[in-house]
């Protein structure tokens, strides 16, 4: 389990009491995933290792609760993301980013595969929307990427209007488009390293 799944469940079950089945119903998990789940978050052994436990307050045993432990972790969760996000938006980062964003697309700009649609840029421009698709329900890089994507391509296009050609519209999808997918990058990475901390 990787440890963004491990807090958007911490998160779910730390504003209610609950039961497995509820769990279950609410991340649609299969018999195999919540065994997983169910081992992770109340191993009962110690029972003061638990993320969840019996609820104290109600006679239904099969009612639970987010324990001390577990929100002590969901924080300490939620600190790797803001450090996480913090360092995407860190000025230096921006800078750099928008920099090889620029250069990227000052010398693609030039080339005839982009003077109009085609076969590479659909097939990118697919990828990218089933990208934001996916991470549409939370703040993340990819977002922030086709963000600061479509601001460099309004730059780009503003300048090409300043030197006497029409707004270009391709330029701003395009700029949409590498942004995106470079966030997606960045997101990737982000779960390569949760993974090669628990080795």
């Amino acid at each position: 389990m990787t440890n963004n799944e491990l807090r958007k469940i911490l998160e779910w079950v730390e504003v209610r009491s609950f039961t497995w089945d509820d769990l279950q119903n609410q991340f649609g998990y299969d018999r195999s995933q919540m065994n997983r789940v169910t081992n992770m978050l109340r191993s009962n052994m110690p029972s003061s290792e638990n993320l969840v436990d019996h609820y104290a307050g109600s006679e239904d045993p099969n009612l639970l609760a987010i324990t001390a432990k577990g929100i002590l972790l969901l924080a300490n969760l939620r600190n790797q993301k803001s450090s996480f996000i913090s360092f995407l938006l860190n000025p230096w980062v921006v800078g750099v980013g928008l920099l090889v964003l620029g250069i990227i697309l000052n010398k693609v700009g030039h080339l005839d595969l982009i003077k109009s649609p085609n076969l590479y840029w659909i097939i990118f421009g697919t990828i990218a929307v089933i990208v934001l698709l996916l991470y549409w329900r939370t703040k993340n890089a990819v977002w922030g990427g086709l963000i600061i994507g479509l601001i460099i391509g309004i730059v780009f296009s503003i300048v090409l209007i300043f030197r006497g050609s029409a707004f270009d519209w391709y330029i701003l999808g395009k700029g949409a488009i590498i942004g995106t997918l470079l966030g997606f990058a960045a997101e990737l990475l982000g779960k390569l390293s949760d993974f090669l901390k628990k080795k």
